[in-house]
């Protein structure tokens, strides 16, 4: 077994898609096993690319699928018959006839049986999977095999495991429209291919990775048993690597480089932690402890080193703004103080206006007494304006609801209620309201910024950017606002975005959003683009903003 580890999910796709670009090129007729849900969503499109840009030959190629829901109809926007069309055969010059993929057409169970049968005597007639590419599911299944499965099982009907289909329940629109049963090929199948390709990525998955690689060879996790594979590699992007021994315990990875500062301080870290033990009081028989003893001839002058290292993150001061604005946005009331209020201390050292957004609205979490609180504790003036303008007979426990109902509770384009207005007027206020449920915002807000991985990617008035956004992401996100009015759905199905949100700590170069965007280029990789007005009051950072054709929400 290999394992290779990136950094990113771009990197990771291309790898995989440059592993089979080889065993297509060194056989033109190869049969491949192939997979679907988000992981290799990147694969596909570099496999794209590389057909479209270098002239990679699907003509003689043959791929089998891995699964299919069922029942469910082969057009349906959530069947793999469709994803793989969309994802992939649309866009290459294979034989449509050398596309095999499970029908999941309602059907008896002794037809689905045949089915099976038949399914894999085809792989058998290709003469066998020359590559079989896997993704592995949160309860440790490839294609559908779930916990339980038989290691000698073949293509058959199962019954899906219940987080499985939660996973897919955003899909369909609810867990109660996501199929009870699925037709997959068995671990056996899946094992007699000639190559296994095992890809993973995001750190949720980092746990199931970290059992099926280095637990017990189960049938409770039907991935470790790919580690039987004499031709195995394992394609990892960094986080759902992260549960790895050579993550989690680097010292104990037999070649181990103590030389690493990085690998010396994760492991003086680690047994400080864990032993609850001041950094400088760490000995030998700790390092034996965890079998890191080989770190111990230069011990003092790593745990000077690491201490030096560790001061120096705390002393940030240098690296914060100075005499500027900032503004924190905070979930809750204390979050604030709990994860942060060292840091908002220092920002007012430094002379900075230093403002907390709460997202909250008092509804449920926070009591409208504690609201009123802390408005008399930070903004007495506005408690003193509430005070002076209540109507006879109201507290202003009323007040405060009233402004509650008129944000949160009146219909679309009603009118704010006069407090409210005399509210804004007075303190020349406005409203900013940060959320995920565009559906909602749509209807509360006149403008609208969208953001991703920390950064603004768009900003327009509501309706121009619902009807007609200028920035991929942004399209992506309105492809899954629901549209009950069949006149207002939108082109095409819900855009499935692969891989991982990127890391604000460690963002690939150029634009942020080009390892999950399906029309970068080679400029996007290299080249930020900047946030620029593009007319109508909006402005987008997409280096194609003015030439893309993106739909929203409001297209027939």
């Amino acid at each position: 077994m290999k394992t290779l580890i990136y950094q990113n999910y771009a990197e990771l796709s291309r790898a995989v898609a440059a592993r089979i670009a080889v065993v297509i090129r060194e056989k033109p007729n190869a049969v491949l096993g192939l997979a679907t849900g988000s992981t290799p969503l990147g694969v596909y499109e570099e496999l794209i690319r590389l057909h479209q840009e270098q002239g990679l030959d699907f003509s003689g190629v043959s791929a089998f699928n891995l699964d299919e829901y069922f029942p469910i109809e082969a057009n349906a926007p959530q069947s793999y018959e469709q994803f793989m069309r969309e994802k992939l055969f649309d866009h290459i010059n294979i034989d449509p006839s050398n596309c095999f993929i499970p029908s999941g057409l309602a059907r008896s169970t002794s037809e689905v049986d045949a089915d099976c049968t038949a399914y894999e005597a085809q792989i058998v007639a290709k003469r066998g999977l020359d590559l079989q590419l896997l993704g592995i599911g949160r309860t440790g299944h490839i294609g559908f095999n779930e916990p339980g499965s038989p290691r000698d099982g073949r293509t058959r009907l199962v019954i899906l495991d219940h987080l499985t289909r939660v996973d897919a329940a955003g899909d369909f629109f609810g867990i109660e429209n996501v199929p009870v049963r699925a037709i997959t090929m068995g671990i056996s199948t899946i094992m007699e291919a000639r190559e296994i390709l095992l890809v993973a990525s995001g750190a949720p998955k980092s746990a199931i990775v970290a059992e099926a690689l280095e637990g017990k060879i189960t049938s409770k996790v039907p991935a470790s048993f790919v580690r039987e594979h004499e031709k195995l590699t394992v394609f990892l992007e960094e986080s759902a690597a992260s549960r790895l021994t050579s993550r989690l315990q680097p010292w104990l990875v037999p070649d181990a480089d103590f030389n690493s500062p990085a690998l010396r301080e994760r492991t003086l870290v680690s047994i400080a932690l864990e032993q609850n033990k001041p950094l400088a009081e760490i000995n030998h028989l700790d390092l034996a402890s965890v079998g890191a003893a080989r770190l111990g001839t230069d011990l003092a002058e790593a745990k000077d080193k690491v201490a030096r290292t560790l001061k120096s993150k705390m002393d940030d001061e240098a690296h914060l703004p100075q005499g500027k604005t900032v503004l924190c946005l905070s979930p809750h009331p204390d979050d604030d103080v709990i994860c942060c209020g060292g840091t908002l201390l220092k920002l007012s050292a430094r002379d900075n206006r230093t403002f907390v957004a709460f997202g909250v609205n008092g509804a449920n979490a926070v009591r409208d007494k504690d609201v009123l609180a802390l408005l008399r504790a930070r903004h007495p003036r506005l408690i003193s304006y509430l005070e002076e303008h209540l109507e006879p007979g109201k507290s202003m426990e009323d007040a405060v609801n009233e402004i509650r109902t008129s944000i949160f509770e009146r219909e679309p384009g009603a009118p704010d209620s006069k407090l409210l207005r005399e509210l804004k007027r007075e303190f020349n206020l406005t409203y900013l309201f940060v959320g995920h449920d565009l559906a909602v915002i749509q209807h509360i807000c006149d403008r609208v910024a969208v953001m991703y991985a920390g950064k603004l990617v768009e900003i327009g008035p509501t309706q121009t950017l619902f009807d007609a956004p200028r920035h991929p992401y942004t399209e992506a996100l309105l492809s899954a606002v629901p549209r009950p009015d069949p006149r207002l759905r939108r082109k095409g199905d819900r855009i499935r975005l692969p891989g991982e949100v990127a890391d604000v700590t460690n963002l690939p170069p150029g634009c942020a959003f080009h390892p999950r965007c399906r029309y970068a280029t080679d400029l996007c990789r290299v080249e930020t683009p900047p946030l620029r007005p593009l007319g109508n009051g909006q402005s987008a950072a997409c280096h194609y903003a003015d030439k893309l054709e993106l739909a929203g929400t409001g297209v027939p």
